[in-house]
């Protein structure tokens, strides 16, 4: 075990996977990836990361990249607070997030994000 971690080389196999994913051209083999690295999540009984949780169609398990796979949009709901919500561009399962000003994961989703073309 290091620094808490119950699988190292299993954490580095799911980030691994995740960007093999999401730099893949073909939906079918991003979605059968993904699925390999939930099972892989289940067998070492690790928590999802939230890239990975909020990378990913829950239904579909299609890698959900903004204006390529899904549809993101921002507003404010009933409490005045800011919400992000991602729908599948496969399914339609729509997702909601929170989006605070001065949180980590904010900071992480304002990253660039490169699209093969």
């Amino acid at each position: 075990m290091t620094n808490g971690i119950r699988e190292p080389q299993a954490l580095r196999t799911l980030h691994y996977i995740h960007t093999a994913a999401l730099l893949s051209p073909s939906p079918t083999v991003s979605s059968n990836l993904l699925e390999g690295a939930v099972r892989i999540k289940e067998k070492h009984q690790m928590r999802t990361t939230p890239d990975l949780k909020r990378g990913m169609c829950s239904r579909c398990k299609l890698p959900l990249v903004g204006g390529v796979t899904s549809r993101v949009r921002v507003r404010r709901n009933g409490g005045g607070q800011l919400s992000r919500k991602v729908t599948c561009g496969a399914c339609d399962t729509t997702r909601r997030y929170p989006v605070v000003k001065d949180s980590k994961e904010l900071k992480i989703e304002q990253a660039p994000i490169r699209h093969l073309t």
